[in-house]
């Protein structure tokens, strides 16, 4: 319902931009309220020309301003539809204000080259297209040559004439350089003259050489030249790498001998050195500097080898003369202290005629023998023949002198007791011979000490001797065994009385008990001996003396241990609770004369009986202070025993008192 409403001004639509550009949001209308608050909605026209609402219901302030986004994608009128009252009963229209849409500029981006790729160090040129003004990220001027050092892709955005923007991109690809890197064969580089290098490229796809050098393939270069190969990667970008080839020149090789004529004696050292390199292989197996034996005459080369690894040749020939003949016939063996003659001629009887000796105590012929005519000591020696070309023969002699066996001897033993045996044993030769009429090996008693002599003679006839003294030493004697009874009672002690003498003091008792369970042995000279049960033990005894003689065993001597009288005790207080286990029991002190307890029995102070043991052994005794199960009274007690024992004595009646501590 249209009606008049009271406005001093009437609300205007307009907006912040004068042309609109599709998808531009900050384009908005703008409605201002100047002398009246109202409440309005926003309205665009369709195309049949009727209006229709596009907000919800508003309301504005005076003098304020409500802002509205308008729908860019087409052109359209909009007006807004108001009322002083909510409910719009009656209602007015503001001006109509139409919004003109503007389509965004298609933006285009190329490159130059229009691949986009380059190789680094190259330029590049961004162009836009589509616009009437451009502006490119990564401060690049449109249509400008540049020198990107990355791969980037560029933003271009375009602006057309009516102020709408739009943006394309380009990528530019910067591709590094390949890293050529040249190598040779040999790798060094190093190459002696008249032989072949060949040179490669690597870390690109293709290769060109200076010096007319085709990549891979061998060449033989004269003089020491630095090459430059350029090369080119799938990208078409290039680099540069260089090799030089150093041509070295042969060494002058020279051979050289010791001794420098080459001439030597078959057995000989020789020794070959080159000269001009700075190592040498000889032929035949020489090492050079190294001495050698060359059995026959022979030419030897040797290639020498310089610091460049170049090689040259050289020979030399070493002419190899033959060795005397020399024969050796071993000399007769004599028994020290005789002597032999090597220089006699018997010794070298076979030999080449002429030959001038010389005797030496080394296979080497350079320990001269000075007493060759009188050796002295057995052992191989050295008799050297020289013939007229200097070339010498050495042989080894065998000067046998045969020592004196080293006669020595075994005894059973150093030393007897008077009527022991021992045999002697002759070591060291073959054959042997006792004085005294002992046979070698075999069981004798001397009755007194006696020196025996040995001879002996080895497989060579060679004889020496050695003797020994065997002494006898007498035997000890004894005493028989007394005592003062021959009885004794458990727990007691019985000293026996014995004594020795003759032989070599000090003496060692050895006493025999027929059975220690019974009575025991405390010493060796006059013993104690100690009842331990009732029971019999024989005694003997007999001593070694200071020379290990022994004695002969006394008779036995026979003792009976018979029972002592019991010992029954209890003590005069216990303490049940005491911590220590052994304290909390009342139990019984005895001997071994104690068998049997008939009865123990403990009564408390009123003659009540809380404590009873029939027919046990005595360490069955143990009270904990209890009476059916309940702790006593600290209070004194009454005991009474009947006890029985060993042998005549059959039972003892025994009683007493005691605390029971808390």
């Amino acid at each position: 319902m249209l009606a008049n409403m009271s406005f001093a001004s009437a609300p205007v639509v307009s907006s912040n931009k004068s042309t609109f550009c599709q998808g531009d949001f900050t384009a908005k209308l703008s409605l201002y309220s100047l002398d009246q608050a109202f409440f309005y909605y926003w309205q665009k026209q369709l195309p049949d020309l009727s209006w229709q609402d596009i907000s919800s219901q508003q309301y504005i302030a005076i003098g304020a301003t409500d802002l509205y986004s308008p729908d860019l994608s087409n052109t359209l009128n909009y007006r807004v539809r108001y009322s002083l009252d909510i409910s719009m009963s009656t209602e007015s229209f503001s001006n109509s204000y139409m919004v003109t849409v503007n389509s965004l500029p298609t933006i285009t981006a190329t490159s130059t080259p229009a691949s986009g790729a380059i190789c680094i160090g190259s330029n590049a040129t961004l162009a836009g297209a589509g616009a009437t003004s451009y502006t490119w990220s990564g401060g690049v001027t449109n249509g400008t040559a540049f020198a990107p050092t990355t791969t980037t892709t560029y933003t271009v955005t375009g602006t057309d004439a009516n102020g709408c923007v739009n943006t394309a991109t380009k990528s530019i690809i910067v591709n590094a350089l390949p890293t050529v890197t040249a190598t040779s064969t040999p790798a060094s580089g190093a190459i002696c003259i008249g032989s072949n290098a060949t040179l490669a490229g690597a870390g690109a796809t293709s290769y060109t050489w200076t010096g007319g050098v085709t990549n891979g393939t061998a060449f033989a270069p004269t003089t020491t030249t630095t090459y430059t190969v350029t090369g080119t990667d799938a990208n078409g970008c290039v680099n540069t790498a260089t090799k030089s080839i150093t041509v070295n020149s042969l060494p002058t090789v020279t051979a050289t001998s010791t001794p420098t004529n080459g001439t030597i004696c078959v057995g000989a050292n020789a020794t070959l050195n080159g000269v001009g390199a700075t190592s040498y292989i000889w032929s035949g197996g020489v090492t050079n500097g190294s001495a050698f034996a060359p059995t026959t005459t022979t030419t030897y080369t040797v290639t020498g080898t310089d610091a460049n690894g170049c090689v040259n040749t050289a020979t030399k020939s070493i002419t190899v003369n033959s060795l005397p003949n020399l024969t050796i016939n071993n000399p007769t063996a004599v028994c020290s202290p005789n002597t032999i003659d090597l220089t006699t001629t018997a010794v070298t009887t076979g030999s080449t005629a002429s030959l001038v000796y010389g005797y030496f105590a080394d296979a080497a012929a350079t320990a001269v023998l000075g007493t060759a005519s009188a050796i002295t000591t057995s052992g191989t020696y050295y008799i050297k023949g020289t013939d007229g070309n200097s070339c010498s023969s050495i042989s080894p002699v065998v000067a046998t002198i045969n020592p004196l066996p080293n006669v020595t001897f075994v005894a059973t033993k150093s030393k007897i007791c008077l009527g022991e045996s021992l045999s002697l044993a002759g070591a060291g030769a073959s054959t042997y011979s006792w004085t005294g009429g002992i046979t070698n090996g075999t069981l004798f008693a001397p009755t007194i000490t006696t020196t025996y002599t040995l001879t002996g003679t080895d497989i060579n006839g060679c004889v020496n001797i050695a003797s020994v003294t065997i002494p006898v030493n007498p035997l000890p004697t004894i005493t028989q065994i007394t005592s003062s009874t021959n009885q004794l009672m458990v727990g007691s002690d019985l000293t026996l009385n014995n004594s020795a003498s003759n032989g070599l003091p000090p003496y060692s008792y050895i006493w025999n008990n027929s059975d220690p369970t019974v009575a025991g042995i405390n010493g060796f000279l006059n013993p104690t001996l100690t009842g331990i049960k009732v029971g019999f033990v024989d005694l003997k005894y007999y001593v070694i003396d200071g020379n290990g003689c022994r004695s002969l065993t006394s008779n036995l001597f026979n003792v009976e241990i018979i029972p002592a009288l019991m010992k029954f005790e209890i003590p005069n207080a216990f303490i049940p609770t005491d911590m220590y286990m052994d304290n909390k029991f009342l139990k019984a002190a005895y001997n071994s004369s104690v068998k049997r307890v008939n009865y123990f029995r403990v009564f408390n102070r009123m003659g009540k009986l809380v404590y009873e043991i029939q027919n046990a052994d005595p360490s069955a005794i143990k009270w904990d202070g209890t009476y059916n199960n309940v702790m006593q009274e600290s209070d004194g007690y009454m005991w009474i025993a009947e006890i029985t024992g060993l042998g005549e004595v059959t039972f003892e009646r025994k009683s007493g008192q005691f605390l029971l501590l808390k």
